[in-house]
């Protein structure tokens, strides 16, 4: 095993439990490579265990996911920067597939801001399926590899028009709309702010929500929050939220048991 300093990495890690101990695989963002951190070991040991696994993935990606052992998704910018082109990794050779294709169609005039079509997207093992949730339009992608489930889902009257967005002068008054978003095995969540670039960077006036889903693409309940954050988790034991703002370094956890337990009831 080669051990090396440990990677720039992206915040797409999987963490898994090979053989009691727990593992994370991490890209490697500036490197392009994929490395296994041995956690367990590393802990025990007190040294860092960290080997290299692949090192032929393309630098820079906008999204890597890791599906399983030989199987990845990755999202780079293409065709002079006006596209996010989706594509799969299987065993090594990148694959097109069809709602991959469909989704790979949304483009922006030469000279766009890429941005805008950039997405956050989770991979649920459970149900394998992705969703994504983009920064500047108001709508969410859920999606299978298999196409067994394609949809969007809109968040108001009419999907936003790209065209429209790209043509926003000044660009501080296009609409930040979703945060981030996080994948759990009964359902996935989203952070909606639906707020001007200006104001968000500056003073936030919008306090944001947290927009739960299940699987089929069923709303299931709108957390209103009264503080803001920049990403959230769920604690199913303990049964509470936790929030962390990147703007202000706060964190908080909230008891969320009722709303765990009515969410089980309308299931």
């Amino acid at each position: 095993m080669e051990f090396m300093q440990g990677p720039s990495a992206s915040s797409k890690s999987k963490v898994v439990r090979e053989n009691g101990q727990l593992v994370a695989y991490l890209y490697d963002f500036e490197k392009g490579n994929l490395k296994r951190f041995d956690i367990g070991q590393t802990i025990t040991s007190g040294e860092l265990h960290i080997s290299l696994m692949e090192a032929s993935f393309p630098p820079f990606l906008s999204n890597f996911i890791m599906v399983d052992s030989s199987t990845f998704f990755i999202k780079e910018i293409g065709n002079r920067d006006t596209q996010q082109i989706r594509q799969l990794i299987v065993s090594g050779e990148k694959t097109d597939l069809p709602v991959l294709d469909k989704l790979n169609q949304a483009a922006l005039k030469e000279g766009g801001d890429f941005n805008m079509l950039a997405t956050n997207t989770e991979y649920n093992d459970v149900h394998q399926r992705f969703v994504e949730a983009p920064t500047d339009l108001n709508y969410i992608n859920l999606y299978s590899l298999d196409s067994a489930i394609a949809k969007t889902i809109c968040i108001g009257d009419k999907l936003t028009d790209i065209g429209m967005v790209q043509n926003e002068r000044p660009q501080w008054n296009r609409k930040y709309v979703f945060v981030n978003n996080k994948a759990f095995d009964d359902f996935f969540g989203v952070i909606y702010v639906n707020e001007s670039f200006k104001d968000y960077q500056t003073i936030r006036r919008r306090l944001p929500s947290i927009f739960l889903f299940d699987w089929e693409g069923k709303p299931l309940a709108e957390l209103k929050m009264k503080n803001h954050f920049t990403h959230f988790d769920i604690d199913f034991i303990n049964r509470e939220l936790y929030t962390f703002d990147v703007h202000s370094d706060e964190f908080f956890k909230f008891d969320i048991g009722d709303i765990l337990a009515g969410l089980k009831r309308s299931n």
